[in-house]
């Protein structure tokens, strides 16, 4: 039985992590104005990989790393990384709330996944849900004759990436502590990230420059270990409505930081994604918190 303590202690977790997501998308495309995206995500990516391992290590849990050469785990790391480069692609294009919302549409998908690859069954919530999704991209989107964005193409294909993700942590990589994969992932993105730099020119990073890079690494580690408190502490359907709490925060971080403040129509379009994933999700509570992997890893 899970205390109301320890479901508090859930929520207050994810909402922080969503925080800490939103300054880091803002604070990254700060950053890709002086540097290439590439060269960022190399540097990101080994900030926050030596902080979670450093925090894995000094917890005593080195062997338990070890777990991370399972292909499962690497295969959803590489799916995991792969998203956040077709993230940062689509977020130099695009408001950081209207990625983050587009994000969203994520465990919608897996729902429609998990009816078409394990015969599960769609109620008619989730149907209303996934209709409602869809009208959302397409209030974003606003498609034409003229085609649609190639940002918002990217930003199509981390949703795969990232729904295939979730289809795989259903296997064995569920069995894998969430800071195994949580670490592997975030090492895995510059790793993922260098073929990138051979197209681009490698800067010399000043002072400032590098204090910024440090922060984002901080960012992406703190956010996932708070996200791996919070799926320890609660079960997963009490804290997952506060997940779409990502939105409202990428919105204030895009328009404080950034100046980014979506129209009228883009604003529907994403209250109109948040809205379908709180539908998809259900009614009831589970029973005790299990440790999964689904909802570490939510920014680039």
């Amino acid at each position: 039985m899970i205390g109301a303590g320890a479901q508090t202690r859930g929520i207050v977790a994810v909402c922080l992590a969503m925080a800490l997501f939103a300054a880091n998308d803002a604070t990254f495309k700060i950053l890709a104005e002086r540097l290439d995206p590439g060269q960022l995500m190399v540097l990101r990516g080994c900030v926050g990989g030596a902080l979670l391992l450093g925090f894995a290590l000094l917890m005593g849990n080195g062997r338990q790393l070890l777990m991370a050469v399972r292909p499962a785990v690497l295969l959803r790391a590489s799916c995991d990384a792969t998203a956040s480069v077709m993230f940062v692609m689509a977020l130099v294009g695009m408001p950081v709330a209207t990625i983050t919302a587009l994000i969203q549409l994520v465990p919608i998908m897996t729902s429609i996944a998990g009816v078409l690859m394990f015969g599960e069954v769609m109620t008619r919530r989730q149907s209303l849900a996934l209709a409602i999704g869809l009208l959302g991209v397409v209030m974003i989107t606003r498609p034409s004759a003229q085609g649609i964005g190639m940002h918002f193409l990217f930003g199509i294909a981390a949703v795969v990436l990232l729904t295939t993700r979730d289809v795989i942590t259903r296997g064995s990589a569920q069995r894998v502590p969430p800071f195994v994969v949580a670490t592997c992932a975030t090492l895995a993105i510059p790793v993922i990230s260098i073929p990138r730099l051979s197209a681009e020119t490698w800067h010399a990073v000043d002072l400032e420059t590098g204090i910024l890079i440090g922060m984002l690494g901080t960012l992406v580690a703190a956010g996932n270990l708070l996200m791996i408190v919070a799926v320890r502490s609660a079960p997963l359907p009490a804290i997952a409505p506060y997940r779409y709490s990502a939105i409202p925060f990428a919105l204030v971080a895009g328009a404080v930081l950034l100046g980014e403040f979506p129209d009228a129509l883009m604003l529907a379009g994403t209250a109109a994604i948040a809205l379908s994933g709180v539908l998809a999700l259900p009614r009831a509570v589970a029973a005790p918190a299990t440790v999964s992997t689904e909802a570490e890893q939510e920014s680039a």
